[in-house]
């Protein structure tokens, strides 16, 4: 809906990657050993995805971000001792795009209830849609002078290029074990026919999605905005 700008083009997203389970001082995890997962966690580990995402949903791709990040247990009780923590616990990031889109999301591992709260928001010229991970089978869409809409997945009401994603009937539940049977059911097409169209991440999409979030980093230690394409060498 959003490639086809059924209700125009986004100029607007807010969105959220909200968990709890490193909520508490005693909840000690491996990714909170720098040696192990390096200098990101909540940003790499689950931030990562909102912004592999609202690229891919908007075709567009980030440039600059700002960054607030703030680590609520510096140190963490694994068991037998404290640990220094010097990663993140939560955020707030600002980010713009290379066609002037803009967005903020907000990352936790540390609010309590929210175990898996993927969401995201986009503002259209005439539409908005609002998507929670939580209740994938919905697309709430908003409207200024008309009834507010809530899309059901089902493939008989999808847009041509999202039925396949579909496989069950209306009012059959699909959810996350879905969504990586249709990221694997692409790569091996694509695999078997080099003409079907490659709907899962490169590794370049993959570096790219790094060095946005090496940006982050950057933008909160210096606090101001960060150019993902600003390397250290041409800032010399």
């Amino acid at each position: 809906m959003v490639h086809h700008q059924e209700h125009g083009a986004p100029h607007l997203i807010r969105g959220s990657y909200m968990q709890d389970w490193m909520l508490y001082e005693g909840d000690y995890n491996w990714r909170s050993d720098v040696s192990i997962n390096g200098s990101s966690r909540a940003v790499a580990d689950i931030g990562s995805h909102w912004i592999d995402t609202v690229q891919h949903i908007t075709g567009d791709q980030i440039t600059s971000v700002f960054a607030d990040l703030s680590t609520v247990h510096p140190e963490r009780y694994d068991g037998s001792k404290m640990i220094p923590i010097t990663t993140e616990d939560a955020g707030l990031i600002l980010l713009r795009f290379a066609s002037g889109l803009k967005a903020s999301f907000v990352i936790s591992q540390v609010t309590a209830g929210r175990k898996n709260h993927f969401d995201m928001e986009l503002s259209l010229t005439d539409a908005s849609y609002y998507w929670n991970q939580e209740k994938p089978n919905r697309l709430w869409i908003g409207k200024r002078n008309e009834t507010n809409a809530e899309l059901l997945k089902d493939a008989s009401l999808l847009n041509t290029p999202a039925q396949h994603l579909a496989h069950y009937p209306g009012g059959h539940q699909e959810g996350w074990p879905d969504a990586l049977k249709n990221l694997f059911d692409n790569f091996y097409s694509s695999v078997n026919d080099t003409t079907v169209k490659k709907e899962y991440a490169t590794f370049e999409q993959g570096h790219y999605v790094m060095k946005i979030v090496e940006a982050i980093k950057r933008s909160h230690e210096e606090e101001q905005w960060v150019r993902v394409n600003d390397d250290e060498e041409e800032r010399k």
